[in-house]
């Protein structure tokens, strides 16, 4: 099950992410979706959606020189579950690149996390989601994941759904979050490490 998703996603042009578990993840190069594109989806509810898998923003030092193209991928990590469903467990994950390369400091990696997906709440993950599948699915029904030459299974675009006894909720308003579109973040000081003396300017989010 895992080496047909892990396949399917190769095949995609999906490019694979070693995780500290030795386990990969597969992000979209922008050869796959393009910076800021809304990859277009429908939601369990039967609303429509469409989200970016990729952006990208210009990174500068302090005089004003452009040092490259700093990018964020969405990516997924594929998990096989036999119980309580039988079918994938999909995990979100972000690799961020400078000029299409990863950067190969895990911790350089996860300090970007931290700052740059901190506004994303679970809505917009679970979009990403959605959108991600619908992007695989390239236009069908449902994913075909190829066992072999002649066979595959096929897999709903729609994830399992539940009714949760209990939710989230903000201390300060006693209710959720509203929907949070992607938006364009303003130009910021890189305040990690070896970053530390440049300056960021958004190009696409």
């Amino acid at each position: 099950m895992r080496l047909a998703f892990q396949g399917k996603l190769l095949s995609a042009g999906l490019k694979p992410y070693e995780l500290a578990s030795k386990e990969n993840y597969y992000w979209f190069p922008p050869e796959v979706v393009a910076a800021r594109k809304q990859v277009a989806f429908v939601r369990p509810n039967k609303t429509k959606g469409g989200r970016a898998l990729v952006g990208s923003k210009i990174l500068k030092d302090r005089t004003g020189a452009q040092l490259g193209t700093q990018g964020w991928h969405f990516g997924m990590e594929v998990l096989p579950s036999l119980w309580p469903c039988f079918g994938f467990h999909l995990r979100s994950h972000v690799a961020f690149t400078l000029n299409g390369i990863p950067y190969s400091d895990a911790a350089k990696q996860h300090r970007l996390r931290r700052r740059e997906c901190k506004s994303w709440f679970n809505d917009r993950w679970a979009d990403m989601i959605q959108a991600a599948v619908a992007q695989l699915a390239n236009g069908a029904n449902e994913l075909l994941l190829p066992v072999n030459a002649k066979e595959s299974f096929a897999l709903p675009l729609l994830p399992e759904s539940f009714l949760s006894p209990v939710r989230f909720v903000w201390e300060k308003d006693k209710e959720l979050p509203p929907y949070q579109p992607d938006e364009e973040q303003p130009a910021e000081a890189v305040d990690d490490d070896a970053d530390a003396d440049d300056d960021e300017e958004d190009l696409d989010e």
